[in-house]
């Protein structure tokens, strides 16, 4: 991680995530009127795999020890419920905005 503020670093991750899954793998699978269950699980392993590259340690922010690869883990589940928050959130304001 870098020396930014953890929570913005761990943001900028949810974002990229959330961008990446977006793009990759929503669009594709809406355009093929396909199931989009499959969304949340390649947010996760995909989180998770960012948590263990960018060396992300949420646990460790927090004040607890654990072994690396348990708050690697961790931290990608956070860092994919973020993404997910970030989805709606955008799915929210631009179902708002076509409203008007």
């Amino acid at each position: 991680m870098s020396n930014l503020n953890p929570i913005v670093s761990l943001a900028f991750l949810a974002l990229l995530i959330e961008g990446a899954i977006e793009y990759f793998v929503a669009e594709p699978l809406k355009k093929n009127n396909l199931p989009t269950w499959p969304i949340r699980y390649v947010a996760l392993a995909l989180s998770i795999a960012a948590a263990f590259g960018f060396e992300a340690n949420l646990p460790a922010i927090a004040g607890l020890a654990a072994p690396d690869w348990v708050c690697f883990i961790t931290t990608g589940l956070a860092i994919s419920r973020g993404a997910n928050y970030l989805s709606d959130l955008v799915g929210n304001f631009h179902h708002t905005q076509s409203r008007q």
